[in-house]
């Protein structure tokens, strides 16, 4: 599972925003959602033509885009594919008769990218500022 931490070293005393953290929060919920369904349909093609491993997997009915959720609490957000096969598709599965689908990650290759953009957002939402350690 993919996770962004932020560490405040000397934190003195940290006031947050809650309403602003969670509005941020909503609004990069819904922009991973967006961006997870654009490339999950960008692969979408006639006729349909099974993904590489490694590679996001090509839609074909559109459920595994369809089925993103996204759920923002006080100071959290998860973003969840209900899909069945979902989970299969973006880790990876051993199959009941012994065969293997290997990795096809999706949702994880998105919060890669936008990691940084991600952090940035939230510092900002709550008035910090990272500091990067070379």
């Amino acid at each position: 599972m993919s996770s962004i931490q932020l560490i405040v070293d000397n934190p003195g005393v940290l006031v947050l925003n809650e309403s602003r953290l969670k509005s941020e929060l909503s609004i990069i919920g819904r922009e991973i959602q967006r961006r997870t369904q654009q490339l999950i349909l960008s692969g979408a093609n006639t006729p349909h033509k099974p993904s590489k491993p490694g590679d996001v997997p090509n839609s074909l009915t559109g459920t595994l885009a369809k089925q993103i959720r996204v759920k923002v609490t006080k100071n959290s957000v998860k973003i969840v594919d209900t899909a069945r096969q979902a989970l299969a598709l973006e880790a990876g599965a051993n199959l009941w008769n012994g065969a293997r689908v290997e990795a096809r990650p999706y949702l994880s290759r998105v919060l890669e990218e936008m990691a940084p953009e991600i952090e940035k957002r939230i510092a900002d939402a709550i008035g910090i500022t990272i500091k990067v350690n070379p």
